[in-house]
């Protein structure tokens, strides 16, 4: 559990030290949006981001767009003031001890995994050998007639058999009949072996750890961005809130930002959004101080 925590805890320090939580406006984009990466997605930024806001305005509260950037490093949320809380489920973060767990039962799974394969190295073994047994006895049958034949001296007792019980007996016969039986007696045992497959080796989930932790410290840094702009209720001049996480290597930042790009919303709807920003910076405040002090009981670990 040690190194299980020191590993865990070195992911964690290192993502925060790279982590950027500035407070940045979004430029308008002037950027080419009809290039795409390999999943398809805008590799600008910018291109993103108008196009989640063209989906806020077309209806939809809740936009996310993943796998943005030239590497697919990037996700753009956008929220509008009526799916505002949305930002808490959505925006992705693990807890400490749910990361433990699954560390665990990986590292269970690969034991499981690593006895599959001796497992299945001995059933291939033994089934190879078998399968080269009845090669062996099938090239060898007539061979092993005239083994037969001679070790058991077929004619003479044949002979000797037949003057007793005057019973006509074909020796050849015999000696087919005990030489098939060898044969099917050898062609059974792969079969045999094949009633005993070993279980299936267990595949294992590519779990990206440094990831995961990237996205907790973005995460962290989002909801710290927000919080200063919804305690001094900036949002009122603003209509839509844009969040841009960047989870790569050497390139982790999470940005905030409010912004106002002409959502029409009803004065039913307006009349919602102070009691709605109210509980959110509640939401805020409470989950910042929980993310925080798992961050800092993960400083403690090391």
């Amino acid at each position: 559990m040690k190194n299980h925590n020191k590993i865990i805890s070195g992911i964690l320090t290192v993502s925060i030290m790279l982590s950027n939580c500035s407070l940045i406006s979004f430029a308008h984009c002037d950027d080419d949006c009809t290039k795409t990466n390999k999943n398809g997605q805008f590799v600008s930024e910018c291109c993103a981001k108008d196009a989640a806001i063209e989906r806020i305005r077309n209806g939809e509260h809740y936009v996310k767009m993943e796998n943005v950037g030239y590497n697919s490093g990037c996700t753009v949320y956008a929220f509008d003031y009526n799916d505002i809380e949305k930002v808490i489920s959505e925006l992705p973060h693990t807890s400490l001890e749910e990361i433990r767990d699954t560390f665990e039962r990986e590292e269970h799974l690969e034991i499981q995994r690593k006895k599959s394969i001796i497992e299945w190295i001995k059933f291939g073994s033994k089934f190879v050998g078998s399968i080269g047994m009845v090669l062996l006895t099938l090239i060898h049958k007539h061979n092993i007639g005239n083994f037969i034949d001679k070790t058991l001296k077929i004619k003479q007792n044949i002979k000797s058999f037949n003057n007793r019980f005057k019973t006509a007996i074909d020796s050849d016969n015999v000696k087919n009949f005990l030489g098939n039986a060898i044969t099917s007696s050898t062609t059974a045992i792969p079969v045999k072996i094949l009633s005993s497959i070993p279980e299936s080796i267990a595949k294992m989930s590519l779990i990206n750890y440094r990831k995961i932790f990237y996205d907790n410290s973005n995460t962290l840094c989002a909801l710290q961005q927000i919080l200063d702009v919804v305690k001094y209720k900036l949002w009122e001049n603003n209509d839509v809130l844009l969040v841009v996480t960047n989870s790569e290597k050497g390139s982790l930042s999470s940005v905030a930002s409010f912004q106002s790009y002409g959502i029409n919303y009803t004065e039913q709807e307006k009349q919602t959004f102070e009691n709605k920003f109210n509980n959110f910076k509640k939401v805020l405040q409470e989950k910042i101080i929980e993310y925080g002090e798992e961050q800092e009981k993960a400083y403690g670990e090391i």
